[in-house]
């Protein structure tokens, strides 16, 4: 669904003053794979995943690595 988003709004623009300005997106994705998993960690892989795909240069969906169940 994020890459989906992702390739719908790539290409767009917005008009503004006398010019068109690119409009992208990054995402981050982090997966609850252990119930028990408190939410602020998965926030916090989330916004990791997230700062990954702009760092690799932006316009891209990043999934953060799945914690491993004991």
């Amino acid at each position: 669904a994020a890459e989906r988003l992702r390739a719908a709004v790539h290409g767009h623009g917005i008009a503004w003053r006398d010019e068109t300005l690119s409009v992208t997106i990054s995402t981050g994705l982090a997966c609850a794979v252990d119930p028990d998993e408190p939410r602020d960690s998965l926030l916090r892989r989330a916004d990791e995943a997230l700062y990954r795909a702009k760092t690799e240069g932006r316009n891209r969906v990043v999934a953060a690595p799945e914690l491993r169940v004991a």
